[in-house]
C-alpha cells in the first residue's frame, strides 16, 4: 500500500460535499414547506378580502377562518 501526502483541503471538500448531499433533501423539503405555508397564508388573506368585499362581518370571518381579531385587523389595514 502506497501512502500519499495528506491533502487537508481535498478532504475538507469531500466532507463538505457529503454534508451538502446529506442535507440537500432536508433543505429542499423545508423550502417546499415554507412555500406551502406562504401559499396557504395568501389564500386565506384573499378569501378574507373577498368575504369583506361581499359584506361579511368581522365576527363571521373570525368564526369561519379561525383567525384572531388582531390578525383580521392587520389584513383589513394592509
Amino acid at each position: 500500500m502506497l501512502l500519499t501526502e495528506y491533502d487537508e483541503e481535498k478532504d475538507l471538500k469531500i466532507i463538505a460535499e457529503g454534508y451538502k448531499e446529506l442535507y440537500k433533501e432536508e433543505w429542499t423539503n423545508e423550502g417546499k414547506e415554507e412555500g406551502r405555508k406562504e401559499g396557504r397564508k395568501e389564500g386565506k388573506e384573499n378569501l378574507i378580502k373577498t368575504m369583506l368585499s361581499n359584506g361579511a362581518t368581522k365576527e363571521t370571518i373570525i368564526k369561519f377562518t379561525g383567525i384572531t381579531e388582531e390578525e383580521l385587523n392587520k389584513i383589513i389595514n394592509s
